[in-house]
């Protein structure tokens, strides 16, 4: 009984796919076309992700980078004064260790 139950819930499905059945192959050799073609836009999203990061990690590192050189630079100028205001103090140092000498010269004579 069960049988013939199956076979009447069947038999007007299978009437109503009837007209479909020569495009079965087409459609399924579409759908493996299909996913074929979305497990390659996966690894290309996966891919450009990758890329993605990578590139913010360099922009990181180039803004860091960038940072440490500013730093340095600003560094050097800084030294570059005190190297300036150093060698002002040691030549008035020896203007004046000269201006002594020549004092002592002129007094000696």
């Amino acid at each position: 009984m069960q049988t013939s139950q199956v076979q009447e819930q069947l038999l007007p499905l299978l009437s109503r796919l009837g007209p479909s059945l020569p495009h079965i192959p087409h459609i399924l050799t579409r759908l493996r076309t299909l996913s074929a073609l979305h497990a390659s836009a996966a690894e290309f999203q996966s891919t450009l992700g990758g890329l993605e990061q990578e590139q913010q990690k360099l922009h990181e590192a180039l803004n860091e980078l960038e940072g440490a050189v500013e730093s340095v630079e600003k560094s050097l100028e800084d030294n570059r004064g005190v190297v300036r205001s150093n060698v002002a103090g040691l030549e008035s140092r020896v203007e004046a260790l000269l201006g002594r000498l020549e004092l002592g010269r002129t007094a000696s004579v």
